[in-house]
């Protein structure tokens, strides 16, 4: 009879630690869901990080339960980063119609086009980031462009690198003047 009052108290507690930790976890859930429309991706990263690693820490659950609420939570997460990827995806056309733009200027070149060329690298650069899988391939293009531009107007290295050297300096005093 001890043994069996023993088995119970222990499975006892044991369902009471199973449900604190599955009423912490779903708690966690509800804070992934929270951020799933917020707009500020760095910070939300962190947070959905931070969510992880608390998941982590609370214990453990029944494993079918588990399984569920793990999958509750990654639906949620993967809700708050689908605002990151799109945003990704319209900088990346947004980076394609720049490196559409100069190849135009490639074929069609008439005045100011040391000045139009600057102001659509500029453009490209403002842009942000893009998807992972496809920043070196949109880079690739971007720079083969620029070259067969530099080639064509006969610009060497030395007075490209000169101008975004100086161009550097430049944003650097604004930046100074501003702070």
């Amino acid at each position: 009879d001890e043994f069996f009052a023993k088995k119970a108290e222990y499975f006892k507690v044991l369902k009471e630690e199973y449900a604190a930790n599955t009423e912490k976890k779903k708690a966690l859930i509800e804070k992934a869901k929270e951020l799933a429309t917020s707009t500020e991706w760095r910070k939300t990263g962190d947070k959905l990080i931070n969510l992880q690693k608390e998941w982590k820490q609370i214990g453990v659950v029944p494993r079918k339960l588990g399984d569920q609420l793990w999958q509750e939570f990654f639906e949620a997460r993967n809700k708050a980063n689908a605002g990151t990827r799109s945003t990704e995806h319209t900088n990346l056309e947004k980076k394609k119609e720049v490196v559409a733009k100069l190849n135009a200027l490639l074929e069609n070149a008439g005045d100011n086009v040391q000045q139009q060329v600057q102001s659509l690298i500029d453009e490209y650069k403002a842009i942000g980031h893009v998807p992972f899988k496809e920043k070196d391939a949109i880079y690739k293009q971007y720079h083969d462009v620029l070259d067969k531009i530099y080639k064509n107007l006969h610009i060497s290295n030395a007075k490209r690198h000169l101008d975004n050297f100086k161009n550097n300096l430049k944003n650097v005093a604004e930046k100074g003047s501003d702070a």
